[in-house]
């Protein structure tokens, strides 16, 4: 059993310290909030690195994909400009011959 004396003595502290008890809980959950926000940060920071590896590999796959059109660009190019200015067309497969060298 406790004794009475000491809980008689306890509750006297506390009624002449309660603002120091509440001061001391008040650290107490500011202690544990820095330790939450700092593994909310921790998760948030590992987001962010995802989300730039992720826009360095779209900004890598946009600029083959701007070299391919490029390319694509230069073939019709150069197709248009020998249809319409040297009139050439692509022979039909009875025009064709194949030549075979011995």
């Amino acid at each position: 059993m406790i004794d009475t004396g000491l809980l008689r003595l306890i509750q006297h502290d506390l009624r002449h310290t309660w603002h120091q008890a509440i001061i001391g809980l008040g650290i107490i959950a500011l202690a544990f909030a820095t330790v939450y926000v700092s593994y909310l940060n921790r998760q948030q920071t590992g987001l962010w690195d995802q989300m730039l590896k992720q826009q360095d590999e779209l900004n890598i796959e946009w600029h083959h994909l701007l070299l391919e059109e490029q390319t694509q660009a230069e073939h019709h190019r150069v197709r248009e400009i020998a249809t319409h200015q040297l009139h050439m067309h692509r022979p039909q497969p009875k025009d064709e011959r194949v030549l075979i060298l011995p």
